[in-house]
């Protein structure tokens, strides 16, 4: 699924100029509609930068200061850089590609940016569930790692706990009864149910119309 906040399709658009950057968005299958692209559009010319940024609240995955988890495509002469933001820059995601003149060159790069736009929504998740296990008694990161490998997002996560539904909690591979009590009871912050919530009253309301 790409997602462009100016789009209402979700499809090809049609062949795109060679200097320009907006045949990227549609080989790029973005995760969830968190996920956005800057800057919206089209077409984006080819001297700026063209992020792919997920719009979750940077207080939820403890970068309050950082840039939103996203990846960032920057052109420059003779070529384009791609890297990963986290809080900051990720080391091991940036790479450097030389001008893209064939369809070749365009899947590398994508395949690139789809890597870290899989790679950064997962632990963009798992960030989020460690942040909600904050004001847990003893549950750390060990036990944020068990939900997120067991539910996998956040919202999964979060419905089950408002359900308070410790049986399914219960079924999750190290979290014993005690510890699913004390999920139900002091998972989550006022940040955390706010968007929660917001993403919710969101989604019954994409559902109305």
């Amino acid at each position: 699924m790409t997602h462009d906040p100016d789009s209402q399709s979700d499809g090809v658009v049609g062949e795109s100029a060679p200097d320009e950057l907006d045949w990227l968005p549609e080989r790029i299958s973005l995760p969830s509609v968190e996920w956005v692209i800057y800057p919206p559009g089209e077409p984006r010319p080819a001297n700026f930068a063209l992020r792919f940024e997920k719009a979750v609240p940077t207080a939820l995955v403890g970068t309050e200061s950082g840039d939103s988890p996203g990846v960032h495509v920057l052109p420059h002469p003779g070529g384009l850089s791609v890297s990963a933001r986290l809080g900051g820059l990720l080391d091991d995601s940036i790479r450097e590609f030389q001008h893209p003149e064939t369809e070749v060159d365009r899947t590398e790069i994508a395949s690139w940016v789809q890597t870290w736009v899989e790679s950064l929504d997962k632990r963009t998740e798992f960030e989020r569930i460690r942040s909600a296990c904050g004001p847990v008694p003893n549950a750390g990161e060990t036990v944020a790692r068990a939900l997120f490998e067991h539910f996998g997002r956040a919202d999964t996560v979060a419905a089950f706990i408002l359900d308070r539904d410790t049986s399914a909690l219960c079924s999750v591979s190290g979290i014993a009864d005690q510890t699913a009590d004390e999920l139900v009871v002091h998972y989550g912050t006022d940040t955390e149910w706010d968007y929660y919530r917001s993403r919710q009253s969101g989604s019954r309301e994409s559902l109305d119309d």
